[in-house]
């Protein structure tokens, strides 16, 4: 009730039982602001705790056991519970044994910094062991401690993993990305902006789990992103929870989790991933899909030999790889230092008078769009789909 009527002056608080936080735009507005709500609270009976309470505003304070930054939108663990924190490491550490208990109470410790520390929730599934925690056994009797539960706990004795602070509001920019992979590449765009590209050969063999949070990972990096919000549309369940959740079951998801979760650290992204259909997603997929380019999308030379007397020639294939194309001038889908260039739907196709596209069946919906644009003559190869709605359009093209 007493919250609800300062929010009625306009004030903002922010209340956790009897724990209470002000703010205002200035020092002069939190102050007066303060005053207000402490006259009200004790014309309503409360009594206020004045020796535990900071009545002074300031923009560096602590609050439920988290170091508020609110000039910088950040929060970090406060200088006594890293101190904590670190201790608790050194002594399982040193000791090489725990029990039961103090793993709880180490447990407990970390999962309090990493709802703060976010971007640290990668190093704490790996010490998510339930046999460290079975009930058979007393819960002071001492276990070994053992050797990969070690590694992992000595990342958190790094200098900057509780020293760092994650942001709670970003004040960037919004943008609103599309990604994602198929077995043989990967595609992102944003609403004015789009890349892709192909898997190597040790790519193709992950988890398509792992090569949706790897196509994140290529478009971001490709489309130059940095210090923005991002809204995330994917249309894989698995990649879009462990983005939110900076964590998951799956050792090699992780992994790749955690080399997204760096570089957005590093680069001030603030990523949020939503799960769209992949009906919804349908670019993104496309994109994708410029990796798959066999020769079945390859007319024979003979039948080529005939457009060519029959349409005139031709100045540049647009969408072929240096094994199928049809003319000394081509754009291929992927880096190819024989092509003019790469990623034809990228291009301005109105540089060529003449132009002759293979399309793969993917590629149909953004190929079409591209031409709608497009303001001179050439030739491309499309299935007989008298059913399609763009047949007709193309007849009177």
């Amino acid at each position: 009730m007493a919250s609800f009527l300062l929010h009625l002056q306009g004030i903002n608080v922010l209340a956790y039982l009897d724990d209470w936080v002000i703010w205002d735009k200035t020092y002069e507005l939190t102050a007066k602001a303060v005053n207000t709500t402490i006259n009200l609270l004790r014309d309503l009976g409360f009594l206020i705790n004045i020796p535990k309470s900071h009545l002074l505003p300031s923009t560096d304070l602590e609050w439920l056991g988290v170091r508020w930054l609110p000039l910088l939108g950040r929060w970090a663990l406060p200088k006594n519970k890293q101190v904590a924190i670190l201790t608790a490491i050194k002594r399982v550490l040193s000791q090489n044994q725990v029990s039961c208990r103090q793993w709880e109470h180490l447990l407990s410790k970390l999962t309090f910094a990493t709802q703060i520390l976010r971007h640290n929730q990668p190093l704490l599934q790996p010490l998510l062991r339930p046999q460290m925690l079975s009930d058979h056994l007393h819960r002071d009797t001492l276990k070994p401690l053992p050797s990969d539960l070690a590694k992992h706990l000595q990342l958190w004795l790094l200098p900057k993993t509780l020293v760092s602070s994650h942001r709670f509001h970003h004040l960037g920019d919004m943008i609103h990305l599309w990604t994602d992979a198929s077995l043989f590449g990967w595609g992102g765009h944003t609403l004015a902006h789009q890349a892709s590209g192909i898997w190597d050969t040790n790519e193709s063999s992950l988890h398509i789990n792992c090569l949706e949070v790897r196509a994140v990972l290529h478009s971001i990096l490709s489309l130059n992103l940095t210090d923005c919000q991002l809204h995330l549309f994917i249309d894989n369940q698995a990649a879009q929870c462990a983005i939110n959740k900076l964590r998951c079951k799956s050792t090699s998801l992780l992994k790749e989790i955690s080399n997204l979760n760096r570089y957005l650290c590093s680069c001030k992204l603030f990523i949020k991933a939503f799960r769209i259909s992949t009906l919804l997603n349908s670019r993104a997929d496309s994109l994708s899909q410029l990796a798959i380019t066999s020769t079945e999308w390859s007319l024979p030379e003979q039948i080529f030999k005939h457009i060519l007397t029959w349409r005139g020639p031709l100045e540049i294939d647009l969408m072929p790889t240096n094994k199928n194309k049809k003319l000394p001038l081509y754009i291929s889908p992927y880096p190819d230092p024989e092509a003019l260039t790469s990623n034809a739907l990228a291009q301005d196709w109105n540089r060529w008078e003449q132009i002759y596209i293979f399309p793969s069946k993917w590629l149909l919906p953004l190929v079409l769009e591209k031409l709608q644009t497009y303001h001179h003559h050439g030739v491309i190869i499309l299935p007989w789909y008298p059913t399609e709605p763009w047949f007709s359009y193309i007849l009177n093209k």
